[in-house]
């Protein structure tokens, strides 16, 4: 019986996840030919959510940092000035 209740509370866990899952959209220009792109800069900028947590400064450097790798890895340099 106990295991029971336990399963029926496990589904219901999953289930409801699909209910609280963020909706994300992205635009962009697929037709621009991004080869032409060697630099990157990343701006300071605010970011606007209800969740105090994810206002802070750790998240930000976190959201910097893995944005930093990904154009790197991508072949792009970093500047703190003028980039493309």
């Amino acid at each position: 019986m106990a295991r029971r209740a336990l399963i029926v509370v496990g589904v219901c866990f999953a289930c409801s996840a699909g209910l609280f899952a963020q909706k994300v959209t992205s635009e962009f220009d697929d037709t621009l030919d991004f080869s032409k792109y060697k630099t990157f800069a990343v701006r300071d900028g605010q970011m606007e959510t209800t969740a105090p947590a994810l206002n802070s400064e750790l998240t930000k450097k976190r959201v910097r940092t893995a944005i930093e790798r990904a154009l790197t890895a991508k072949g792009l340099t970093k500047t703190d000035g003028a980039s493309d």
